[in-house]
């Protein structure tokens, strides 16, 4: 028994200070915030939030499970490691089409690896079966750039109030329109409950910037039991030119040539029709001018450096695809 408390004495006196404390020190990564609620949100949609979390400590730190108590709840860390001072969040989904009524459920999130504490986050929410949401969000999934795409959602309402919405707002710099039309009608009668329906309309702009898009759509109602209700709006709009990889690292190179291959890949054919950046023995073999329109170009990037030294060259590859160009950059390390 002596032997093993002074093992544990010895390992708490090595151990970085504020790691070594008492208590589920994790918690303080979260800095007070270990709970949301959501309050009173329609059935059937989708639910996110996000903790923030920061690593106060002096070494890196891994969360190394992140679970929810429930089915109908999912969590993930971003990212999974954080560096000391580094921030990030906890992002918790809930699917209410999953529950009706009072949910209060938790995510248990662990940090390490070397020194293990657990916090627990709370999340709650009452899911009211008399507004629905049909579907849940707005997903558009993966857009090509420049496309033009609208989707629709009905939004339910069955019971004894005169339920109306009465005003929809978003993000103005929201790269979409949105429109709301009442749909039906029916006043209660005897014991049967009256019943609207809206439907709402979101239509993506040919102008939305590529990279991941996510906007909250208001619905301001008269419903003194939830005034609010939010719809989300998720997209990911896939840039009308890319290249893979878009950053050609070659490493350690001796002197000579080496060479490189790059996809440029565009969302219908197109030209290549000039390459800025090149120089310093880092060149690019383009198509002939003579070759049909291609929706996927491979571009051999030649690298012959002629003295020692780090390379780093940015070559932006301009097209006829609306005048869209890509970047490339090249790095590597030529030895002596």
């Amino acid at each position: 028994m002596r032997k093993v408390l002074l093992a544990i004495a010895l390992l708490l006196a090595t151990a970085t200070p504020a790691l070594a404390q008492t208590g589920a020190w994790a918690e303080k990564l979260f800095k007070g915030t270990l709970s949301h609620d959501f309050g009173n949100v329609p059935k059937g949609g989708k639910l996110v939030y996000q903790f923030p979390v920061t690593n106060i400590y002096a070494v890196p730190l891994d969360f190394t499970e992140v679970r929810s108590t429930c089915g109908c709840m999912t969590a993930k860390a971003v990212p999974s490691t954080l560096q000391p001072q580094e921030s990030g969040v906890i992002e918790v989904s809930v699917d209410t089409m999953k529950f009706t009524g009072v949910f209060d459920k938790n995510v248990i999130v662990t940090v390490g690896p070397k020194f293990i504490s657990t916090a627990m986050l709370i999340v709650r929410a009452n899911a009211r079966a008399d507004v629905v949401l049909n579907p849940g969000q707005f997903t558009f999934g993966v857009v090509a750039q420049g496309t033009k795409l609208t989707k629709t959602l009905d939004v339910e309402y069955a019971g004894n109030l005169d339920w109306r919405i009465e005003k929809v707002s978003k993000d103005s710099n929201a790269p979409i329109d949105v429109t709301i039309e009442k749909i039906y009608q029916t006043p209660p009668s005897g014991r049967a409950a009256g019943k609207i329906g809206y439907r709402v309309a979101v239509t993506l702009k040919e102008s939305a910037p590529a990279g991941q898009l996510h906007q909250v759509v208001h619905l301001e109602t008269n419903d003194p039991a939830s005034k609010v209700v939010d719809l989300t709006v998720d997209a990911i709009i896939q840039a009308s030119l890319t290249a893979s990889p878009s950053v050609a690292r070659l490493g350690r190179l001796k002197p000579g040539e080496t060479i490189t291959k790059v996809q440029i890949r565009g969302n219908r054919p197109f030209r290549i029709l000039g390459v800025d950046g090149a120089g310093d023995g880092v060149t690019a073999d383009l198509p002939k001018a003579e070759d049909p329109p291609a929706q996927n170009h491979i571009v051999v990037i030649r690298c012959q450096a002629a003295q020692a030294g780090d390379i780093r060259k940015q070559l932006t590859f301009r097209t006829d695809l609306d005048g869209a160009s890509v970047t490339v950059t090249v790095e590597a390390v030529v030895a002596p």
